[in-house]
């Protein structure tokens, strides 16, 4: 369940997921984003381990408020089986709640903040639960990438929830539009995550992470994403990426 709101943060924050791949020319000061996704697994879009064996539809609804410093976004991220009509308290079902706040400080850097929680496995109480306090930095591009970096913390509420701890990314990104006229543009994203103990986890670097996704901007408000996914495992015995993987999904995201 932390990796679906971290997936749906990445998209409507920054990035997000995890960076946005769409972007709106003009926006206005406020606004509502509908991301759905549709993933051949549900992979932990920051930590890199597999949450769910299986297909799944991932939604997220968000509202945001543009200012002159940057963007404040609360939202919701949903997710349900493709492959059973049960629920599956086994991270295929899941409700999270998130807020976020982007600061633009330049053209090129930006820092956003943000808080998400998350109601684990038994959604009727709150003793497996857990709440995460994040910051991450895009940095101006050097020359051709735009380097990012990554921090998140999570608290548990009880005993029963996973183990306190932290996890980081680093990264490089590109987004390189397919001709002046096109709707049409690539985006690339390599990172490699490291674990602080987060989860129960052992401490250490976790993978290495390419993805190449092609954003088609069908019209000003929409948008589909098929994204293209691979990630080897840094080292042996690790806890979340535990071998080879490769993944596929596609995304379609309206803003209103």
């Amino acid at each position: 369940m932390i990796m679906a709101l971290l997936i749906g943060l990445s998209l409507s924050l920054t990035g997000m997921s995890q960076t946005n791949t769409t972007t709106t020319a003009s926006p206005p000061s406020t606004f509502w984003v509908w991301d759905s996704t549709v993933a051949t697994k549900y992979l932990g879009d920051y930590l890199g381990g597999i949450f769910y064996d299986g297909p799944q539809l991932q939604i997220d609804l968000s509202y945001n408020h543009r200012d002159a410093h940057g963007v404040t976004t609360i939202g919701t991220w949903m997710a349900r089986p493709l492959d059973n009509t049960k629920f599956n308290a086994n991270f295929g079902d899941q409700y999270n709640l998130y807020l976020s706040r982007s600061l633009e400080l330049s053209e090129d850097l930006k820092v956003t903040v943000g808080s998400c929680y998350y109601g684990l496995y038994d959604l009727g109480h709150m003793r497996d639960d857990m709440v995460d306090f994040s910051i991450r930095a895009d940095f101006p591009s050097v020359p051709i990438v735009q380097p990012y970096v990554f921090f998140d913390h999570f608290l548990s509420f009880s005993e029963a929830s996973p183990e306190n701890g932290s996890f980081a990314f680093a990264g490089l990104q590109r987004s390189q539009k397919l001709g002046d006229q096109t709707r049409v543009s690539l985006y690339f994203d390599y990172r490699v995550g490291y674990s602080g103990g987060c989860l129960n986890s052992r401490a250490g670097f976790e993978y290495q992470r390419l993805s190449a996704s092609l954003v088609w901007k069908v019209t000003e408000k929409l948008s589909i994403t098929p994204t293209l996914i691979g990630q080897i495992p840094i080292g042996t015995d690790r806890t979340f990426a535990d071998h080879e993987r490769v993944f596929a999904k596609i995304s379609a995201r309206y803003q209103f």
